[in-house]
């Protein structure tokens, strides 16, 4: 017993999850049916199957309303359903809870264990595979000698706050979806008249930035990626390949030099200061730019059809972490002050 509560709340609206396959659907969004008779959801699921989850409206029996031939009633506005075509029926209670504390001593909880969360954003399981990436290559440090056991208190300083804020929107997409009432609707149409012609969608999914943890600030002049997700666009390879940056960084840490200047530090640092992390370094180079292999590692340059732009950064260094966050953003002329930097990060006080 652990002793660590999970605050929060849990919704007293119950409702029934249906997993089916062979969907004639083959949208790869959701969709929202925010009928005040019965809000549903329909939600994509891999190898041409979809979720259906519908509310049980006040009075319903919820044995009743997840039997397979209520199922197939309900559903039927979507599609017909034979009996091999749906894999479960379920009644589901939605909670929106955050442990206390995620790290205690010897244990961290990630996943289900650490937070619960409403199922309208779709990131319950992304959150606990973010807690995983999260945690992985900080307890490999440790198991390694590479850093203390000071290390793991990182995962609570980065962590709790983009899994609050995640829940939050959940909660926030569901007061949307749910409203069964006059007064409801009407504030529901008010916020989509709102939110879409500014935003272009329902409302913009938050995305994590670390301001606290395992992050170096203050070696340049631009700090305004440090903490945040490295941008994955596509990229030539000196062999003429096309590919995402992103299968080019391989498991570990990774140094990648913009422009000319950084890139001559990308040795220095990958054979000093930041030895003991055994970075992988490459040179990344705008559109346009002509891929080769270099003495450090190979240069690669932007695709001209990237659909996801490069990192803006001109004449820096970025240190990418293993989880692919930004833990560094690195002036050539400052390439002397990482290596105090990085001695508070590898074996921070417990």
């Amino acid at each position: 017993q652990l002793g660590i509560e999970m605050p929060g709340r849990t919704d007293s609206r119950d409702w029934v999850v249906v997993d089916t396959i062979n969907d004639p659907d083959a949208d790869r969004f959701s969709k929202f049916f925010c009928d005040p008779g019965r809000p549903m959801v329909s939600i994509p699921a891999p190898g041409g199957g979809r979720r259906y989850e519908y509310m049980i409206m006040p009075g319903e029996d919820p044995a009743e309303l997840s039997a397979r031939e209520r199922v197939r009633q309900i559903l039927g506005k979507f599609r017909t359903i034979p009996d091999e075509d749906m894999t479960r029926a379920v009644v589901y209670t939605f909670h929106a809870r955050v442990a206390e504390r995620l790290h205690a001593g010897r244990l961290l909880l990630l996943g289900d264990a650490a937070h619960l969360s409403p199922p309208f954003a779709g990131q319950g399981m992304n959150a606990g595979l973010r807690d995983a990436f999260n945690v992985a290559w900080k307890v490999a440090l440790l198991v390694g000698g590479q850093a203390s056991a000071g290390i793991l208190n990182t995962y609570e300083h980065e962590r709790r706050a983009p899994i609050e804020e995640m829940i939050d929107y959940a909660v926030s997409l569901g007061e949307i979806v749910m409203p069964v009432g006059g007064f409801d609707e009407a504030t529901r149409a008010q916020i989509l008249d709102a939110l879409i012609p500014a935003h272009g969608a329902l409302m913009p999914k938050p995305q994590a930035a670390y301001t606290a943890g395992w992050v170096m600030t203050g070696l340049g002049a631009d700090q305004s990626l440090v903490g945040s997700a490295l941008p994955q666009p596509l990229v030539c390879k000196p062999s003429g390949e096309t590919c995402l940056l992103d299968d080019q960084l391989g498991p570990g840490f990774s140094l990648i030099g913009f422009g000319k200047e950084a890139s001559k530090q990308l040795h220095a640092l990958a054979c000093g200061a930041l030895s003991g992390l055994t970075p992988k370094s490459l040179g990344l180079l705008p559109s346009g730019g002509q891929p080769h292999q270099a003495a450090f590692g190979p240069v690669l340059a932007v695709a001209e059809e990237t659909p996801t732009p490069a990192p803006d950064v001109d004449n820096q260094i970025l240190l990418v972490r293993p989880d692919r966050f930004i833990a560094a953003q690195i002036d050539p002329n400052r390439v002397g002050d990482v290596g105090d930097a990085v001695s508070v990060l590898v074996a921070p006080a417990a």
